[in-house]
């Protein structure tokens, strides 16, 4: 047997005979090729938006979800209205179509349609028929809940006969669906009044005609008898739910569905609240029970707690004919259900000594899938010592309660749709047990959450270590640290060291920035080098550098807890290795005794930590010896000034040293020694002791020189040079005077002639237009001379 109704909604379909009447509505077209026309419900309409009037449809409503109790029989259905008569008949299976067949009284059979009336094969003139039933947009709603009863983006597809039962519920639903489908016929040539007889057949596999049960059916047209009006309407309230339930209609009754409209007063205006019309049969109240008979019913799933609504039932013919509504009932929702148990309870420790308590907001009752409108108003938090003690707490508000936590004052910061949090300063290293649990704006509470454990470790790192140092060997480098800070509570449960290595130095990186480039320097990394598991040992002996590296090195330490929080970067301190080895003893290269001086002149066999040497000077060779030069040494050289090759020694020569030491007495004989010393303060053997004596050097006062042109008696011209007269000193050993002549005051000067005694020259192997330069020296007997007079010139 196949689940056979059928709804129609407001609308009528007039005669016309196959002709067409322009009405202010759309034109349908029937199987069959006959065209009649919709006319508009004259009734006060009833398909009112339920979003307007406050109510919430879910769209999930609109899929086909066929009732269990639905009529169960298996004929023809024939109803008459104004100017037309509706057959529909029931979906046999493996039909290849069906036949319609009209008499009067008396008569003979005459088939209606001139090829069977089947499922349609051709999806386009299936849509264009379905254009022309349900127009857009009066019957929105209606396509609406076809399109997502069939799964179909723009157009159901009508063709697909794995939808085929999906169809027939529509088309018991809507008949226009049906007539679509081939389910439904619709004679518009009849006459008011005419007593008609139908009968319909199917064609089967063999395409033989068959009848089936009740195939046929006897009416007059223009006689529509409307619905009686419903009798036992009740409302029984719920939890956000109201059900009502009403008696059977009468035998004969041409009742097909019923709709049920609601109303926040007596007044209205009401309005219609069921998605699809109510057609099926209740077993049982909404406590569970049953019910002592079926009764057709429809429960409001919409009704908000606390508000009294109003409710009555209209029934409806298969065409959309209303019958009177019933009386009306009064019904208010009370909220009767506690708030679901509080989902996804987490325990997070916080780095600021806090536990983070979360969990997912409560927005529902339990056992309702759907959002209340008693909301969850507070949450209560319970703190427990053990876990015993926790899960045996039933008590709703116990001593354990540590927190209540209002909805409205989460904060907006840590506030999402999903997820509250609560922050419980607590004691580190202590276990504590929670559980929670909600209450609603009516004062339900639900059940306290499985207990849930949670541990605050101690966050917080202890302070940096200081007075770091290092300090270079020749094969290791020690680097040595003081502890943080004891007395404070940080730093009480210290449980090691980390030693951290780099290169010394780093780069500049350029920030580019509006008001000028910021040059910014970076500091070469640094690299975890070793953990120093004893709290009480405070070096570290670095023995991986390689031997006789270069390199300056930049180590840091850190410390660390028991819990392992680690503290930030110490200080940092740069270092090298060290050698500890003293350079070899200078070589003196000369010991040049002058002018009441002696010039030191020695080599030191190049090494790369070569800074500088230390001359000592004594009046006997076996001393004593005291310090005349030396070069700086500091008392702690950075290793960055040590230089990192020989090459940069032998470029700078510092490995040489040539020194005029002008403190001594002349005609005296004195004893040199050198000593060479390093970066690391490391001092060579003194080189052997060398003497030389110094003598006393007489230098004659340089002359001063004028110069002038002179004209002789034979008319030619010369150049008179005339000088200072050597000094009283000078003149007790006196020998001459040379003069130099040059083209060029840079070029190269010629002496004229012998040495002379006379401070006055006359030169007369000038030429004229000739610019001349002269120089004079003086001369002593015991060679001694004076220097070069500045050059003097003459332009003849």
């Amino acid at each position: 047997m196949k689940n056979i109704f059928l709804l129609i909604f407001t609308i009528f379909l007039t005669t016309g005979n196959g002709q067409v009447i322009k009405i202010d509505t759309s034109q349908v077209i029937m199987p069959g090729d006959r065209i009649i026309k919709l006319q508009e419900n004259t009734q006060k309409p009833y398909i009112t938006d339920p979003a307007a009037a406050g109510l919430k449809i879910d769209p999930s409503m609109y899929f086909p979800a066929i009732p269990v109790e639905k009529i169960q029989e298996i004929r023809l259905y024939a109803c008459a209205d104004t100017h037309f008569i509706l057959l529909k008949w029931p979906d046999i299976e493996g039909t290849k179509g069906y036949n319609v067949y009209r008499r009067t009284a008396g008569a003979q059979y005459t088939k209606l349609n001139a090829t069977p009336v089947k499922y349609p094969v051709n999806q386009k003139t299936a849509t264009d028929d379905y254009e022309k039933v349900l127009p857009k947009p009066r019957y929105s709603r209606e396509r609406l809940h076809i399109r997502l009863a069939t799964k179909a983006e723009f157009y159901p597809q009508f063709t697909d006969t794995s939808l085929a039962t999906t169809f027939s519920y529509l088309g018991d639903i809507y008949f226009q669906v049906a007539l679509v489908m081939g389910g439904a016929w619709a004679d518009s040539s009849v006459k008011k009044g005419t007593e008609y007889e139908y009968k319909v057949t199917y064609i089967d596999k063999a395409n033989k005609e068959l009848d089936f049960t009740n195939n046929t059916a006897k009416l007059t047209a223009g006689i529509f008898p409307k619905p009686e009006k419903p009798t036992g309407l009740t409302a029984e309230a719920g939890d956000s739910k109201i059900l009502l339930t009403w008696n059977d209609p009468p035998q004969a009754d041409s009742v097909l569905g019923y709709h049920v409209f609601r109303a926040t007063n007596t007044a209205g205006p009401f309005v219609r609240c069921d998605t699809i019309p109510v057609l099926s049969k209740l077993k049982y109240n909404l406590a569970g029970k049953p019910l002592n008979t079926e009764k057709y019913g429809y429960v409001d799933r919409h009704a908000v707690n606390n508000r009294m609504y109003y409710y009555y039932v209209v029934p409806r013919n298969p065409l959309g004919r209303f019958g009177p509504k019933s009386s009306t009932v009064s019904a208010t929702a009370t909220d009767q259900t506690p708030p679901q148990i509080v989902k996804n309870v987490n325990i997070t420790a916080l780095k600021t000594n806090d536990l983070l308590i979360s969990w997912n907001r409560v927005y529902k009752d339990i056992w309702i899938p759907e959002p209340r409108a008693e909301k969850v108003e507070k949450y209560y938090i319970f703190r427990y010592p053990d876990y015993q003690t926790a899960i045996t707490d039933t008590l709703a508000n116990s001593k354990y309660l540590v927190a209540t936590i209002k909805e409205s004052a989460v904060p907006t910061a840590i506030k999402t749709d999903s997820v509250r949090y609560w922050n419980d300063k607590v004691t580190p290293e202590v276990v504590y047990w929670y559980r929670l649990s909600c209450e609603d704006s009516s004062g339900n509470i639900s059940r306290k959450t499985a207990a849930v454990s949670g541990l605050l470790p101690d966050y917080t790192p202890p302070d940096p270590p200081k007075q770091i140092t290092a300090e270079g060997f020749d094969k290791h480098i020690l680097i040595t640290w003081k502890p943080p800070n004891t007395a404070l509570p940080k730093n009480q449960d210290l449980a090691g060291y980390l030693v951290y290595r780099g290169i010394c130095g780093g780069y500049y990186k350029i920030i580019k920035r509006d008001e000028g480039n910021l040059k910014q320097f970076i500091a070469y990394p640094l690299h975890l080098l070793a953990d120093v598991t004893d709290k009480d040992t405070l070096y570290y002996k670095d023995y991986s550098v390689p031997e006789g590296s270069p390199i300056c090195y930049r180590y840091a330490v850190k410390a660390y807890d028991k819990p392992q929080n680690i503290s930030t970067m110490s200080d940092s301190v740069c270092e090298r290795l060290r050698d500890k080895t003293p350079p070899d003893p200078p070589v003196l290269t000369a010991l040049d005794a002058g002018n009441k001086s002696i010039k030191i002149k020695c080599v030191s066999p190049p090494v790369q930590d070569m800074k500088g040497f230390i001359v000592e000077r004594a009046d006997a060779e076996a001393g004593p010896y005291k310090i005349v030069y030396s070069d700086s040494m500091a008392k702690r050289v950075t290793c960055n000034e040590i230089p990192c090759s020989v090459d940069s020694v032998l470029a700078n020569k510092v490995n040489q040293l040539s020194y005029n030491d002008r403190s001594v007495e002349e005609d005296k004989i004195y004893w040199y020694r050198v000593t060479a010393f390093d970066y690391s303060r490391n001092k060579s053997a003194p080189c052997p002791p060398v003497s030389t004596a110094t003598f006393h050097i007489v230098t004659p006062t340089k002359p001063k020189v004028k110069a002038n042109t002179v004209k002789n008696r034979d008319g030619s011209c010369g150049v008179v040079l005339v000088w200072d007269i050597a000094s009283r000193t000078e003149s007790m050993n006196f020998k001459g005077y040379a003069i130099f002549k040059s083209t060029a005051k840079n070029g190269v000067y010629r002496q004229l002639g012998a040495l002379q005694k006379s401070s006055r020259y006359t030169d007369n192997a000038v030429f004229t237009n000739t610019t001349y330069w002269y120089r004079v020296q003086t001369f002593l007997k015991n060679g001694d001379r004076s220097p070069l007079s500045d050059p003097v010139s003459v332009k003849l």
